[in-house]
């Protein structure tokens, strides 16, 4: 293979690669945006949610707090068997 048939060839890889390098960040960029979009509009659905049932959150609020509470007396206890 001549020199210059070599350089054409690395021209026209080089080439290939910068094209295939750019679909994927367009790809990609597009895809989080996407992401983006989806993630916001769950967040505004749950606002929505929310502000229709304001006593569910208190429930909830509620339940994580009594969790949360069973969890410290379980760990309390377990800390003093030992």
């Amino acid at each position: 293979m001549s020199e210059k048939t070599a350089e054409k060839e690395f021209e026209v890889l080089k080439t290939d690669l910068m094209n295939l390098f750019e679909t994927i960040a367009h790809s990609f960029k597009q895809k989080l945006e996407d992401t983006k979009e989806r993630g916001e509009k769950v967040v505004e659905d749950m606002k929505e949610n929310i502000e229709q049932h304001p006593g569910i959150t208190a429930l909830v609020g509620g339940t994580v707090v009594f969790g949360l509470g069973v969890l410290a007396a379980k760990l309390w206890c377990g800390r003093n068997k030992r």
